[in-house]
């Protein structure tokens, strides 16, 4: 059905809506699994009517997601675009939207309709740039996204009043547990210097990577060719990145996956706890506080 979401889930006064697109236009990162979320002659209608469905009364941060980039206009017919802007300001409790799109839709004229229509909200737009190496970036995980790009829609944000949430992938084919912890952690020093340098409000979000299902990443992991990182991994980076500004770690997998990151059968769910805390307060104790055998590499721990 195109009038039902494909994923919703509230936390508490945060909620995330993942709409049931047309699919992403570009479709070629290496680890995405999101076009398992798409469909075929999705409308205005059909979208507005998911969003409606879906949108929750008391929620203060929404997460409007889709397959792609909510600014590409064969994904997300441009009606659409600027119902959802209008429909926010109907919810009084609402402080803050993020969508995502990649830097070539966010043009002069999208940020226009939303310092036009978003009156009084807080709109940040999450952008993947996942590394700030560009051959990681783009001969490995594919992206097709240059870093010159990246800084210009940037500024063009920044001058809008427009937040930016930089996505950053941990653990991308071909690198150590320890090199994976060191390019989270470099990307992150770099978003926010730009940042500061733009006058930018900027948050990096890590996204640990997990097996999305029918991936060039799946065929890596059965072929035995990829790790999945553990997550005492990204404690580190949390631990090392946290003073520099803004972060959070995703856990969610959105219903893509049947493997991802995980500590062991003594701590998981003590480490997700934390980082859901730690996410919601930015509170690095929650963090630190978190001990078990596993991380100093006792058996059956």
């Amino acid at each position: 059905m195109k009038t039902k979401v494909a994923y919703e889930k509230t936390e508490g006064e945060r909620q995330i809506i993942v709409l049931k697109t047309n699919g992403c236009s570009y479709g070629k990162c290496s680890m995405c699994g999101f076009f398992k979320h798409c469909a075929r002659n999705v409308t205005s209608a059909d979208l507005a009517a998911q969003f409606d469905g879906a949108i929750k009364e008391g929620v203060k941060e929404l997460h409007l997601l889709g397959s792609g980039s909510f600014f590409d206009d064969k994904e997300v017919p441009e009606e659409f675009q600027r119902y959802v802007f209008e429909r926010i300001n109907e919810e009084k409790a609402l402080k803050r939207i993020i969508l995502e799109s990649r830097p070539e839709y966010i043009t002069e004229k999208k940020l226009e309709m939303i310092k036009a229509k978003a009156v009084g909200k807080e709109v940040c737009i999450a952008i993947g740039l996942e590394s700030r190496n560009n051959r990681i970036r783009n001969k490995v995980l594919k992206k097709g996204i240059g870093i010159g790009a990246f800084e210009k829609v940037a500024e063009r944000m920044a001058q809008y009043g427009i937040g930016l949430q930089a996505y950053i992938l941990v653990n991308p084919p071909g690198l150590t547990e320890k090199d994976a912890v060191e390019d989270a952690v470099r990307t992150a020093e770099y978003v926010f210097c730009m940042g500061k340098k733009l006058g930018a409000k900027v948050k990096a979000a890590f996204q640990p990577a997990f097996i999305a299902r029918d991936t060039d990443l799946e065929k890596l992991f059965e072929a035995g060719k990829y790790k999945l990182i553990n997550l005492w991994a990204v404690l580190e980076i949390i631990k090392r990145t946290h003073k520099m500004g803004n972060i959070s770690a995703g856990l969610d997998t959105e219903g893509l996956a049947d493997y991802y990151p995980k500590g062991c059968a003594r701590c998981d769910a003590a480490i997700r706890e934390a980082i859901t805390a730690f996410n919601a307060t930015q509170d690095i104790e929650v963090i630190n506080k978190i001990a078990c055998g596993c991380s100093k590499g006792e058996k059956n721990a």
